[in-house]
């Protein structure tokens, strides 16, 4: 099966050193690799090879900001002028927990559904809404804000009114419904293509979201369902269906630094893909899934 994986990165850590060793190992598989433009792109070229594709065109990321849309984007249009079956986004800290040879026939059970997680959650309507729905100030996209840039944030949520983007008003003129979840998204080849020829397509729908806030994660889930997307894997014994290992729960960081004590629950999961693991992490934490899969055929 030909899969691509898109990868999102800021850094050179030892998950992405081994994540994309490992992957470009199968000739079937095509990385393409967005790095942030406040990195030296140079310093990556190692990584490269005949099916390892680091894009030129980079964005500066900005947490919470368009740029991280921005840089998807990038990576889908060059994934959809590519003969492939599946794609996968994941981010640089992220480790297959599952073997080549597993993903490739769970596809094949799923019928390539497309692994997209949505967030059901009461209340979560509007909070998607509100995420495009204003003109966001700079300070909202800064993580570590100041006294006075919090007091900002707070006021703005009830003077915010007064900030209403008309480019959301035309989008919801158009008929367009906001939803929100997991940004790590997995495509079938059809859905990926449809997906950026509507992106090109309706520049209306681009600048909608050009001044939102936090809307990696609003964007594609809101395009997928306006343009009609039904095709969805679903588990209903899972609570989230994007087939990543993230644990918002532990702690003492959220999402927890992963490491060798995860590794058990884990295994206990259908994961494809599990994250966030620290930049030093171990070949052999980092591996070990795929050591013990790849035992099994």
């Amino acid at each position: 099966m030909k899969k691509v994986f898109g990868i999102i990165c800021h850094r050179i850590t030892n998950p992405l050193v081994c994540t994309i060793n490992y992957l470009s190992s199968f000739s079937d598989n095509y990385i393409i690799l967005h790095v942030d433009s406040k990195c030296d792109l140079g310093s990556f070229e190692f990584l490269s090879s005949e099916n390892v594709h680091i894009l030129q065109e980079r964005v500066e990321v900005k947490w919470g900001g368009f740029s991280q849309i921005d840089a998807t984007i990038k990576i889908l249009k060059k994934a959809s002028v590519l003969d492939f079956d599946y794609f996968f986004l994941i981010s640089g800290d992220d480790i297959p927990c599952k073997s080549n040879h597993y993903m490739d026939n769970f596809l094949n059970e799923i019928n390539l559904k497309n692994i997209v997680h949505y967030d059901s959650r009461d209340g979560v309507d509007n909070i998607a809404i509100n995420r495009v729905k204003f003109k966001y100030p700079d300070y909202f996209f800064r993580k570590d804000k100041t006294t006075l840039e919090k007091i900002k944030c707070k006021a703005f949520r009830f003077f915010g009114f007064l900030c209403i983007s008309n480019d959301y008003i035309k989008a919801a003129n158009k008929g367009v419904k906001f939803f929100k979840g997991s940004n790590w998204i997995s495509l079938n080849s059809k859905t990926l293509k449809s997906l950026v020829f509507f992106i090109e397509e309706n520049t209306w729908y681009v600048d909608a979201f050009y001044s939102s806030y936090c809307c990696d994660e609003v964007f594609f889930h809101t395009a997928l369902k306006f343009m009609g997307v039904v095709d969805f894997y679903i588990d209903k014994n899972k609570g989230s269906h994007d087939l990543r290992y993230i644990d918002w729960n532990t702690g003492p960081d959220y999402p927890r630094t992963l490491d060798a004590s995860d590794l058990f629950k884990i295994s206990n999961t259908m994961d494809l893909f599990a994250r966030k693991f620290s930049p030093n992490e171990t070949d052999d934490v980092l591996m070990h899934f795929i050591h013990k899969d790849s035992q099994g055929h």
